[in-house]
């Protein structure tokens, strides 16, 4: 089962995915459209949020290609406050929303699986432990 929060973070990650790309125009417009199916049309703070999201996108639009993956995870948290505000944590309007841009052409970056695997991890000598023996003020 996929959780609010699961749903939210997906919403976020694919309108930030669209950030610097052609498909941001779509993609704002499919959101100004959900938003106005569920506020009603010229509520209160909608100039303020399309605002909000395309001064986010200049910043992202802004920087140099390499660059964008970073900017766009530095502008993800508040991509997901502004979509956060725009549908309470209704598991199916986020479905929706999503939905939506995928109809647009919009998905969600995948994010490559990390794994770590330490083998024969052999210590000689003072093992410092973060946190605990790195205290530099002070007498010890």
């Amino acid at each position: 089962m996929t959780t609010p929060a699961d749903l939210l973070l997906t919403a976020a990650a694919a309108m930030g995915g669209a950030m610097g790309t052609e498909f941001w125009k779509p993609a704002l417009q499919s959101f100004a459209s959900f938003r106005r199916r569920r506020r009603g049309d010229g509520a209160e703070g909608e100039a303020e949020t399309l605002a909000r999201l395309d001064s986010l996108e200049q910043v992202v639009a802004a920087a140099e290609p390499d660059q964008r993956p970073v900017m766009i995870s530095a502008v993800q948290p508040q991509v997901r406050e502004i979509l956060a505000s725009c549908v309470d944590d209704e598991p199916d309007a986020l479905q929706e929303l999503i939905d939506v841009l995928k109809a647009r052409g919009v998905e969600a970056p995948a994010v490559p699986a990390v794994n770590q695997d330490v083998k024969n991890n052999f210590v000689l000598g003072n093992q410092n432990i973060a946190g605990r023996d790195n205290n530099f003020g002070g007498a010890r």
